[in-house]
């Protein structure tokens, strides 16, 4: 596939058949054809459309904003935006739990936000203080918590229900993505330090560090086959920041990668059981 600007996150919505992009450049979700690759539709969003997830209970798809600190709602099957839901906050990862719940975290209130997908309202508000900056957030469906990878080198772990923090643990510096595993009874934090932090529920609401892999600076975001328990991680080699120019006065400050040397890593921790 070609065409794209900047692009942040991808959905795959396997009874539908298709598959979405976030282009934060072009300010588009491209709909594509998991299979082929082949583009089916460019739905054009508010600006830098970022992180997303799709909600199985009412077939929608939600996609973060940053700039206007909302998410834009999408009826996937038709591409349809239904709704824009303002979030007074910077919207991080969205994760659903499967029922009709949407939790997002909200990076510069370090707070989590609970989403009612069927009538499309905030619900709550729950803050992760001694938690700040969270960005990845994963949820244990069956257990009801919910697990936020924070700035400060922290992981919150929330009851999904009542808000209420059980407990934080230590992970690595600079986390991005967050993963739960459901047969392992695994979360997990990527974090840009370049290492893995592996936490284990040891008994009812009872969590400890059981590993933290080295992986490589910089590879910080991952996904998650709970089918194999495989947690694969895109790395590559990292080169200075952009410098200034004319057409990006203010360029981002994180360092930037070496073309051709894109890898994706393939991790499988050992189980915490």
């Amino acid at each position: 596939m070609n065409g794209f600007g900047f692009i942040h996150g991808i959905v795959i919505v396997k009874t539908l058949g298709i598959g979405f992009l976030s282009d934060g450049q072009k300010n588009q979700v491209v709909i594509f054809d998991p299979s082929t690759l082949a583009i089916k539709g460019r739905i054009e969003t508010l600006a830098n459309p970022n992180s997303m997830a799709y909600d199985q209970a009412t077939g929608l798809l939600f996609v973060g904003h940053k700039p206007s600190r909302s998410m834009t709602v999408i009826r996937a099957s038709s591409g349809k935006i239904e709704a824009n839901i303002k979030l007074d906050g910077i919207p991080e990862f969205p994760v659903s739990d499967g029922n009709g719940n949407i939790y997002v975290n909200i990076d510069d209130k370090s707070e989590i936000v609970r989403i009612d997908a069927g009538s499309l309202t905030v619900k709550a508000r729950w803050p992760l203080n001694p938690c700040q900056g969270p960005s990845g957030l994963a949820v244990d469906q069956q257990k009801r918590r919910l697990f936020a990878a924070c700035n400060n080198k922290l992981m919150a772990v929330v009851n999904a229900d009542s808000g209420k923090l059980i407990t934080t643990l230590p992970i690595g510096d600079g986390p991005d993505a967050a993963g739960f595993d459901p047969e392992a009874k695994l979360a997990f934090s990527s974090n840009g330090d370049g290492s893995l932090t592996v936490i284990a529920e040891r008994a009812k609401d009872k969590y400890e560090v059981v590993q933290d892999l080295h992986t490589e600076q910089g590879a910080r975001t991952m996904t998650l086959d709970v089918k194999t328990h495989a947690i694969y991680l895109s790395a590559a080699k990292l080169g200075p920041p952009p410098a200034p120019s004319a057409q990006n006065p203010t360029p981002p400050k994180h360092p930037t990668a070496v073309a051709g040397t894109f890898h994706v890593i393939v991790v499988t921790p050992a189980h915490g059981r």
